[in-house]
């Protein structure tokens, strides 16, 4: 339920079984739109997990990674759709530089955690079709269900309808929603989900090691489940999710807003007043649940 709360409230447009309506144009099977493909950082994670769904399309690809592969003229001169599966910094100079040699009917897409400026970039630099992809999801997914890919319209109809449509054609889930509606929402999804993750484990970090290894001793099973997201979290690299935090252009508002939910609770605790504490409560209660009775959610899940 709450989560049906955050889609409406943010805006996001779910639109399945390659139902391109809203967009307005036909559309075309994979087998009739035949396409060679660049995949700029094709051998890392997301490159590679890319390069497989084109391959098991039958679609020609191309990879380039560092140092190996075709130029950035070659890129522009031979390739129906570029995408770009690298880090928001290198993913803007590259664009800088193949953007103005791309030709106007072929597509350029990215795969970057943040759409506004990227895409800002994007259709600054080209003349092409532009498309702001964001895979929700990461390496640790790839082989599980109803995986879910952000599409977010730059410019053009004919490549986001060839895209939506190849995604869904090998079982993805895709998602069309505008630049804004996108950041908008990471900034919550990602952006204070992992600051809030990440500051947890620093309180956690400034115990002792005895104290540590009692938390472990006495985890529950949530707790256990937040060790595992912090793990995860400090396996990857660091830009990951500074990109995320330093880059969308909503952060600082949800963190504003973060603040004084904090502030306001931290009140509520220290003073000790259970019924501003049951007040707030039953608000969150009737916003994120639909106003369900106690009892009536999580019957029978422990709370541990």
């Amino acid at each position: 339920m709450w989560i049906h709360h955050l889609v409406q409230n943010t805006g996001l447009i779910s639109t399945g079984e390659c139902n391109m309506s809203k967009l307005s144009v036909p559309n075309p099977k994979i087998s009739e739109t035949p396409k060679r493909v660049a995949i700029i950082g094709g051998n890392g994670n997301m490159g590679s997990f890319f390069k497989q769904i084109f391959l098991n399309a039958g679609i020609k690809i191309s990879i380039t990674d560092k140092g190996i592969g075709p130029s950035i003229p070659e890129i522009a001169k031979t390739s129906d759709v570029v995408m770009l599966c690298v880090p928001i910094d290198a993913a803007l100079d590259i664009v800088r530089e193949l953007g103005p040699q791309m030709e106007r009917k072929s597509l350029l897409c990215d795969v970057t955690s943040v759409k506004v400026p990227v895409m800002e970039i994007m259709l600054r630099h080209t003349s092409c079709e532009v498309v702001g992809a964001h895979p929700l999801f990461g390496p640790e997914s790839f082989h599980e269900p109803g995986l879910k890919v952000a599409l977010c319209p730059g410019r053009g109809r004919q490549g986001i309808t060839w895209l939506k449509c190849l995604l869904e054609e090998q079982g993805l889930e895709t998602i069309l929603l505008s630049p804004e509606q996108h950041d908008r929402a990471m900034s919550i999804v990602q952006g204070l989900n992992y600051i809030s993750t990440l500051v947890l484990g620093s309180v956690i970090s400034r115990l002792g090691s005895e104290e540590i290894e009692l938390l472990e001793s006495v985890a529950t099973k949530s707790f256990a489940g937040f060790k595992k997201r912090l793990t995860d979290m400090l396996a990857q690299p660091p830009w990951l999710f500074g990109t995320n935090l330093f880059e969308n252009p909503f952060i600082s508002n949800t963190l504003d807003t973060f603040e004084e939910e904090l502030a306001m609770a931290l009140k509520i605790i220290r003073s000790r007043n259970r019924s501003e504490f049951n007040i707030f409560f039953q608000r969150l209660r009737s916003v994120l649940l639909g106003g369900k009775n106690e009892g009536t959610v999580g019957k029978n899940k422990s709370m541990g």
